[in-house]
């Protein structure tokens, strides 16, 4: 028989978390290259990295909902490589009661009535 250790997932885990934080950060930089292209690249990878497991922490777990996640945490810092959220933002995103998917939606609708778009 076979026994895997409590330590041996967490690192397989944390290899699956850092190839889906590289997936990620490729298709973020192809879609905001003009705002990210002059940003340091181990910079971005460490602060999506990180955004995985913020979102698992907040419930994100498929890799669209994760994606939105890390796409919304740009807009939000301004695209600073932080998570940085404003308070509301963070309350939004914290509330265990609605999908991943409803909090993020909730937060988009909100930033939208904050700058004044409709």
């Amino acid at each position: 028989m076979i026994t895997i250790s409590r330590h041996q997932l967490d690192a397989l885990q944390a290899a699956k978390d850092r190839a889906f934080a590289e997936k990620a950060l490729g298709v973020l930089t192809r879609l905001w290259s003009a705002r990210l292209g002059a940003r340091d690249l181990q910079v971005l990878l460490n602060w999506a990295s990180d955004g995985v497991g913020r979102g698992r922490a907040l419930g994100f777990v498929t890799e669209k909902d994760v994606c939105g996640l890390l796409n919304l945490s740009l807009v939000l810092t301004e695209f600073a490589p932080t998570f940085d959220w404003p308070d509301w933002a963070g309350a939004i995103l914290a509330r265990r009661d609605r999908a991943p998917a409803e909090r993020l939606a909730a937060v988009r609708a909100e930033w939208r009535r904050r700058i004044g778009q409709p």
